[in-house]
């Protein structure tokens, strides 16, 4: 059971704090991506654009740490 709780928070780290972070502040995962070529301010597509990828990884890491912790992956 204690691999299934390293596996979930792994997942939160990688998946979901980014993702959270990309829906309230989409101007700082901009800044930080490699995108951030230009000193300008993101356009309101790429802020729409980071917030809809946020919720997209938010929900991937979600079902991905369900079937961590119900056994799903192969070894665990």
């Amino acid at each position: 059971m204690g691999d299934r709780v390293i596996i979930s928070l792994f997942l939160v780290v990688i998946v979901v704090v980014p993702g959270v972070l990309s829906i309230l502040k989409p101007e700082l995962m901009y800044k930080t991506s490699a995108r951030y070529v230009y000193p300008k301010t993101p356009s309101k597509s790429a802020i729409k654009r980071f917030k809809i990828s946020g919720y997209f990884s938010v929900c991937l890491g979600l079902v991905l740490i369900i079937v961590a912790l119900l056994g799903g992956f192969k070894g665990t």
